[in-house]
């Protein structure tokens, strides 16, 4: 295998990296891929972002951790093709970092070693990411559980999901919420992406960033899917809770009550008067024995649990 080696990095690995002879086909990487680790002037270091790579046959799409996605193509082993890029905020200056060698790495010969993959180039700059078991349950032994109650929500109830591993690798699960009166129910101001409580778990839909550390209010790039929500009488709502892990500086949390409040109104017609407020409803999620299933943070490599995938989250702690 063609290559160079790398030294010792601030992981005090030291690692040969494959050459054009060292690149993969289309179907070999084929799945989700997560960055875990960076690579610059060949030293290993911890990943902090959320970067990740989905290969489907020739077809490649990807994420470069600032809300930038990209789509191209997997030709002679090395991702090519156009790709739209803007510039959007970023939670905090190492996903940027990591950002640029995601799209400075995307020209580099896709070399899987140890079940990591690489994109290296010849300087000993890019990103090493780590293969995302999708769709799995969380094994029994674990047993992460999470409850759900709501108060001063009137007729509407809630129930959730059982938690399972997300695209991304993060815990996961729904929420539904029912409408059990005779008369249709308005949550203004909900928000389907945004911090939750004093340890603030992340509610996020695809493509939102994240806050950097615990005392940052909202998700970054998620403003745009603040919404009001109407409920009818007999029907429901339902959306996705994401629990973010591997964040910097953010310690294993393995269980907490978190709180989520609307303006709850019951008018015939929604949002018409402005000193109307209506009540106040409070959504309370409470997560147990996360712990169980989640690694150390900053681990420069994608934990494994008893069914072989990647650890659970690290939720914002104190």
């Amino acid at each position: 295998m063609g290559g160079f080696e790398l030294g010792d990095g601030g992981d005090g690995q030291s690692v040969t990296v494959a050459g054009p002879d060292g690149a993969r086909s289309a179907g070999e990487v084929d799945g989700l891929w997560r960055v875990v680790a960076t690579v610059n002037d060949g030293e290993r270091q911890s990943a902090e972002g959320t970067a990740n790579l989905r290969f489907d046959g020739d077809r490649v799409r990807g994420d470069d951790g600032c809300n930038n996605r990209m789509e191209a193509r997997l030709e002679d082993g090395a991702i090519v093709g156009p790709s739209v890029r803007t510039q959007v905020a970023c939670p905090n200056e190492a996903a940027v970092k990591e950002a640029e060698l995601f799209w400075t790495a995307l020209g580099q010969p896709v070399d899987v070693q140890d079940a990591e993959l690489w994109l290296v180039d010849g300087d000993g700059d890019g990103l090493v990411f780590a293969r995302v078991d999708e769709g799995r349950e969380v094994p029994a032994a674990a047993e992460p559980t999470v409850t759900v109650a709501v108060d001063g929500f009137g007729p509407v109830e809630a129930t959730v999901s059982p938690l399972t591993v997300s695209e991304q690798g993060w815990l996961e699960h729904t929420v539904t919420l029912t409408n059990t009166g005779t008369e249709t129910v308005h949550l203004q101001d909900f928000r389907t992406g945004t911090m939750l409580g004093d340890r603030q778990v992340a509610v996020a839909t695809d493509g939102c960033g994240h806050g950097s550390s615990s005392d940052e209010p909202v998700m970054m790039g998620c403003n745009r899917d603040y919404r009001p929500v109407t409920i009818e009488a007999g029907g429901t709502h339902t959306f996705t809770v994401t629990l973010w892990r591997d964040l910097a500086g953010m310690n294993p949390v393995g269980e907490g009550t978190y709180e989520w409040s609307w303006s709850v109104d019951r008018r015939d017609t929604p949002f018409d008067d402005p000193d109307q407020t209506g009540t106040t409803g409070t959504l309370i999620l409470t997560y147990k024995d996360l712990g169980s299933t989640s690694g150390s943070t900053g681990s420069d490599q994608a934990g494994t649990d008893a069914a072989g995938g990647v650890d659970g989250p690290v939720l914002y702690g104190p």
